[in-house]
């Protein structure tokens, strides 16, 4: 069963530290999956996270001090009464914005939804051009999900690595002002995949992530099952 994007992917921002909280364009149906990733600019070595209950933090950079983002991805499979919502948390002060960017995914596995660990992030650098570091998927037909968070400026338009679609941004205004973007990509066949960089962005210090969700060996919803001769 391929994986499909359901409803709208959600950004959202909230001022002076605050909780951002996506609303689902499409509520999720129960088995699907709900990823959303959280930036902000680091003050005193902050993490971010889900206030929104059993998230699991796929990957992710805590930043030092206010010239490095902190960033993670979080994933979550919707059970019998699905989330209209997800509430996202920055830990921060008042000095730095909270970001987030939000999908919806239908057709995961259910039982096995990360199809590889998620390599070591890349960065903190500054550079135009934030590069998510590569990844080997396991199965055919995995989604691919690559995001960058750069402080210093608020990049209106940002272009996501070529072969990438479903591509989102979302500025953080305040006294550090900073960027987030994520976009996916379905590969057919497993194997090697490393993502083009981003362009288009001004310099700034950046992080990026990737991660990659497994689909469902679901086939018209029936369970497929291998029988040795």
């Amino acid at each position: 069963m391929a994986i499909t994007l359901i409803g709208t992917p959600q950004t959202g921002v909230a001022n002076n530290g605050g909780n951002v909280t996506l609303t689902w364009s499409t509520t999720p149906s129960t088995g699907d999956y709900t990823v959303v990733i959280v930036s902000c600019v680091a003050v005193n070595a902050v993490d971010v996270s889900m206030s929104t209950a059993n998230y699991t933090r796929l990957t992710y950079y805590t930043g030092a001090n206010n010239t490095q983002p902190a960033t993670g991805l979080f994933y979550k499979k919707q059970g019998a009464s699905p989330d209209t919502t997800a509430v996202c948390v920055s830990g921060n002060g008042t000095a730095s914005d909270t970001t987030a960017i939000g999908y919806v995914l239908r057709g995961v596995d259910g039982t096995t939804p990360v199809d590889q660990t998620s390599p070591t992030p890349a960065g903190p650098t500054a550079s135009t051009n934030p590069d998510p570091p590569q990844i080997v998927t396991q199965t055919n037909g995995a989604w691919v999900i690559v995001t960058a968070t750069s402080i210093q400026t608020i990049d209106t338009a940002v272009t996501a690595p070529s072969g990438y679609s479903n591509g989102y941004r979302v500025g953080g205004d305040d006294t550090t002002d900073h960027t987030e973007a994520a976009a996916t990509k379905e590969v057919a066949t497993a194997g090697t995949e490393n993502p083009a960089s981003w362009t288009d962005w001004t310099t700034g210090t950046w992080v990026a992530l990737t991660a990659a969700f497994r689909p469902s060996t679901l086939v018209n919803n029936v369970v497929l099952n291998v029988i040795s001769f």
